[in-house]
């Protein structure tokens, strides 16, 4: 896999909250809109991956909303990474795996055994 390096600026704003917790004001904004889109279209039982998990507040709050569902985040930036195993641990989701390296602009990347 090809990792990224040189992401955009615009990719995401997100603010250091210290330790590399991450928190981006957008997240917060768009959670109500993606709970309500997730709780009504996801499976209630089973695994779920999440494509460019950023800061990890999405995951830790789709985790609480639907608990029989067993969590994958992802994201191509090892700072995110380390911020959504920070979120996953304060939030204590056990129905979230550790977040992969994962790089879905890359051709076949699906094609990879990720759960």
């Amino acid at each position: 896999m090809v990792h990224r390096q040189n992401l955009p600026k615009t990719a995401s704003v997100a603010q250091d909250e210290g330790e590399g917790r991450l928190n981006a004001p957008s997240a917060e904004r768009n959670l109500p809109a993606i709970l309500t889109l997730v709780k009504r279209f996801a499976p209630r039982r089973g695994w779920a991956l999440e494509i460019a998990s950023g800061t990890g507040q999405h995951i830790v709050s789709l985790a609480a909303a639907i608990p029989e569902l067993i969590w994958q985040p992802s994201d191509v930036d090892p700072s995110r990474l380390k911020s959504i195993k920070i979120w996953i641990n304060e939030k204590k989701r056990d129905n979230v795996e550790p977040p992969i390296l994962l790089d879905a602009t890359e051709t076949g990347w699906s094609n990879e055994k990720i759960l």
